[in-house]
């Protein structure tokens, strides 16, 4: 089986990328009800105190969102769980070959985990959250007030999958 297929099966094996909950998740901050164009931090923290005592939401078969925080830097974080060996599992069974095989393919394709997970997430993951932040009104006023999105991704062990981090100037180049 070649990586593309891989990946796309990977893919496949998740509704993450085609989630309506995953878009619901990455805009819940619009159920805040704040609607000035500015925001303060503390209009912000209170919009994430709000949110955040609806977690964890499971978003699919393998995602759930676990927590959503302001971090330094007028940083608005998203942690998600993601059940990546359930991914594999899924597109080995749906591509009749080995997990095993399938992680050693990747590996000689991309030389190491690391460049496996973000050539993944660069391909799948990044454009779906960056058209959800960047069309939806909730993360768009977020951004127009001088906060980033960022959302982070772990496996089910704790370790770390991918990262991006989404800005108003990001959002101004594919608008």
């Amino acid at each position: 089986m070649t990586i593309s297929a891989f990946m796309l099966n990977l893919n496949a094996g998740s509704n993450f990328m085609k989630s309506k909950k995953f878009v619901s998740a990455a805009i819940l901050l619009a159920l805040s009800g704040f609607c000035a164009a500015e925001m303060s931090e503390d209009q912000v923290k209170q919009a994430l105190a709000a949110t955040t005592k609806q977690l964890p939401i499971r978003l699919d078969n393998l995602t759930t969102l676990n927590s959503l925080f302001l971090a330094p830097g007028e940083n608005i974080v998203f942690r998600y769980t993601f059940e990546f060996d359930q991914a594999i599992g899924a597109a080995a069974r749906e591509s009749n070959t080995s997990t095993d095989e399938i992680i050693n393919n990747s590996l000689a394709k991309f030389g190491t985990v690391d460049r496996w997970l973000k050539a993944w997430g660069d391909q799948y993951i990044y454009p779906t959250i960056r058209n959800s932040n960047c069309t939806a009104p909730g993360p768009v006023r977020f951004m127009e007030s001088g906060f980033s999105l960022s959302h982070e991704l772990y496996d089910t062990h704790g370790n770390f999958l991918y990262q991006m981090k989404m800005t108003k100037g990001i959002c101004e180049k594919i608008n």
